[in-house]
């Protein structure tokens, strides 16, 4: 069985400017990377019955996951302060995953921070639990996007 390390897979938070310019999130652990789920609705009728009365499903619309990623909260860190102020504000922003493949493959997508809860313990770091909501399309590509 063949397979790629992800370590070195990076998280990139854009600024919102024009143009505009993305940073890159330091300290991140795992990083659960959006992708679409099909959501459906039952098209079960009575006709169902001829089928030996099994649900009948169409497909609708997508919606992604949200991203979830652990960070070594750093509050000297510009973005990492930028991330809690993205929470506090509801603002929405661009973010870009580029994983580790030996020809870069980029993820983009728009998002809102709905949570960063901080962990404080006794014996270890500071940390934050990051989870952006997606909103709209998840652009998967070989060619970073602007």
């Amino acid at each position: 069985m063949s397979g790629r390390s992800s370590f070195g897979t990076k998280l990139y938070r854009g600024d919102g400017l024009s143009p505009q310019t993305f940073q890159e999130v330091k300290h991140c652990g795992d990083i659960d990377v959006p992708a679409g789920k099909r959501n459906f609705e039952t098209s079960t009728t009575h006709t169902s019955a001829d089928n030996g009365g099994f649900e009948e499903y169409e497909p609708t619309t997508l919606d992604a996951e949200p991203l979830k990623c652990p960070i070594n909260l750093d509050t000297s860190d510009p973005v990492h302060l930028a991330i809690l102020s993205d929470e506090a504000s509801g603002t929405k922003r661009d973010w870009k995953v580029k994983l580790n493949f030996p020809t870069p493959y980029w993820i983009k997508f728009s998002g809102y921070v709905t949570g960063v809860p901080v962990k404080a313990p006794v014996k270890g770091l500071y940390s934050a639990d990051i989870e952006i909501k997606v909103t709209g399309a998840v652009t998967k590509t070989v060619t970073e996007l602007p």
